[in-house]
């Protein structure tokens, strides 16, 4: 992981960009039932967060690769939308 995190950091440096390492975590992504892997990634004596769950262009993932967080994110989403639906009902055609 140490040459990747250097060939990222070289490509950042390249094109003037910065590796926010306090933003930056990963997610080790796992099959149910599965025993836990303790698994710390460091780069230059900062840490990088361990995540069980992220959101990535509006895409709720876990680690367990199950759809529950996504679906919880998008329910209130949904019954607003429902709602304005059955309000415009009654006023449009």
């Amino acid at each position: 992981m140490k040459v990747v995190f250097e060939q990222l950091n070289n490509w950042f440096n390249v094109n003037s960009l910065l590796l926010n390492f306090e933003k930056t975590g990963f997610i080790h992504f796992k099959i149910k039932n599965a025993r836990e892997i303790s698994s710390k990634l460091q780069y230059e004596n900062k840490f990088i967060a361990d995540l069980s769950d992220t959101k990535y262009l509006d895409l709720c993932l876990n680690n367990i690769k199950d759809w529950r967080v996504h679906i919880d994110h998008l329910i209130p989403k949904l019954r607003s939308v429902g709602y304005a639906i059955r309000t415009l009902k009654k006023i449009m055609s």
